[in-house]
């Protein structure tokens, strides 16, 4: 009886929104966007060491430099392969993002892989106060494979962000299910 009243509570305590805790890769994922923001909109938080900017993606030991990353996981080629640093992000232990910066061109590029529901994460982003805050919608357009959504920084409308996401669902460990590019666009007005 008495593990029946403690099953019971903690099913009611979970469905409480109050009490609901937020799945690993929208968390994750929140938190490569923030880190992505601080990187490009504040050099500071890197100049002199990344100490500032893993901080502001408040994800610790998840976060790992790595000296390459596969190379459907980077930039497209061109100016932003430029001055790349990767950091590998754990959201599970079967899925997480790979993140591109760099020191020479603002930008960053997130990808996410694994298995996931990267769809019902990539929601939840969007939704949330934070994304809403600072991101507004600029353009929007479709692909094949996938959906593409163009948002621009509400402080700096020049910073662009393009996020892609598949629109079938597919699973697997190389499986890229989404992409995000934010960088400098001089026309962006």
């Amino acid at each position: 009886m008495r593990f029946g009243t403690i099953a019971a509570l903690v099913v009611a305590l979970q469905a409480n929104p109050v009490f609901a805790q937020q799945e690993p890769v929208e968390t994750a994922f929140s938190s490569v966007l923030r880190g992505c923001e601080t990187w490009v909109m504040n050099p500071a938080s890197w100049v002199n060491g990344p100490e500032p900017f893993l901080a502001a993606m408040d994800l610790g030991p998840r976060v790992t430099a790595v000296a390459t990353i596969p190379e459907a996981f980077r930039p497209p080629p061109g100016e932003l392969r430029r001055g790349n640093r990767f950091w590998r992000i754990n959201a599970t232990d079967r899925a997480g993002f790979a993140l591109t910066v760099s020191d020479q061109r603002p930008m960053c590029h997130i990808v996410g892989v694994g298995f996931a529901d990267f769809r019902k994460a990539t929601a939840a982003l969007l939704a949330s106060a934070a994304f809403t805050a600072s991101w507004e919608p600029f353009d929007a357009g479709a692909k094949d494979t996938g959906r593409s959504l163009v948002f621009r920084h509400r402080t700096d409308r020049k910073f662009v962000l393009t996020l892609s996401q598949r629109t079938e669902a597919q699973d697997g460990a190389g499986i890229i299910h989404v992409i995000a590019t934010a960088a400098y666009a001089p026309d962006a007005d």
